[in-house]
């Protein structure tokens, strides 16, 4: 089970698993602007962006988008996903924790990844057993089969 962070004011507290979070939400403990560190992406999130978190919070009333403003036409447009936000100051301590913390907005999955490495590495392994086997195969009948004979 994953053990999430997540930033409540000035204290940083440790969750077992996506239940925790869920629980948390449900005390009214974290909102929607909470960083939450991830472990399966190895960085702090703000709640609302965490896929099992998002229906849990309350709905809020759509606010009115302002005119966009004119850009350069040299300047490409970014998605939506791939804005970086500026670092949140959290307060200083001896040892260097807690000065500055970079919270991401795109959307994430709690739950870790698929084994996806471990699969390939299974497969490049049998891959390699099978053309050794074939190798010696081989081997053993050019040495019982000469060529010519």
């Amino acid at each position: 089970m994953s053990v999430y962070r997540v930033r409540l004011g000035d204290e940083v507290v440790e969750v077992d698993g996506v239940a925790g979070l869920v629980d948390l939400v449900k005390q009214n403990r974290l909102g929607p602007e909470d960083p939450v560190f991830v472990p399966a992406s190895g960085k702090w999130h703000y709640a609302r962006s965490i896929r099992q978190l998002r229906d849990l919070f309350p709905q809020q009333a759509a606010k009115p988008v302002p005119a966009p403003r004119a850009q350069p036409a040299a300047e490409p447009e970014e998605p939506a996903g791939a804005q970086v936000l500026n670092l949140r100051r959290g307060r200083w301590t001896p040892d260097g924790k807690g000065v500055e913390v970079p919270v991401f907005a795109y959307d994430i999955d709690a739950d870790p990844p698929a084994p996806l490495r471990l699969g390939l590495i299974v497969v490049a392994g049998l891959l390699v057993v099978a053309g050794a086997v074939l190798a010696l195969t081989y081997g053993n009948y050019l040495g019982q089969h000469p060529a010519g004979h």
